[in-house]
């Protein structure tokens, strides 16, 4: 599955979204199976494994990094946020 993290930034006196980062999270057995089943796109979510960093070229010669992680553990659905800085 492919989760956002989303981070806050300060924009003067005040707290904004900035921009998200996207991870591809692999999980098996149950892990995988119950999220699927209760939570859904947009839900808050958290989830703790061993994030490591990839580095490949693609067919036109660009080089991409990215961030893949096996899961130890997920919960959710979170409670929305309130505003607040969460």
């Amino acid at each position: 599955m492919r989760i956002a993290a989303n981070h806050w930034v300060r924009r003067g006196e005040e707290w904004v979204d900035g921009e998200p980062s996207f991870y591809d999270i692999t999980a098996w057995d149950k892990l995988a199976v119950n999220p699927a089943e209760s939570m859904r796109k947009g839900d808050r979510i958290l989830v703790t494994g061993q994030l490591h960093a990839e580095a490949w070229t693609n067919t036109e010669g660009a080089k991409h990094i990215t961030a893949p992680s096996s899961t130890g553990s997920m919960r959710g659905p979170l409670p929305a946020r309130t505003g607040e800085q969460d």
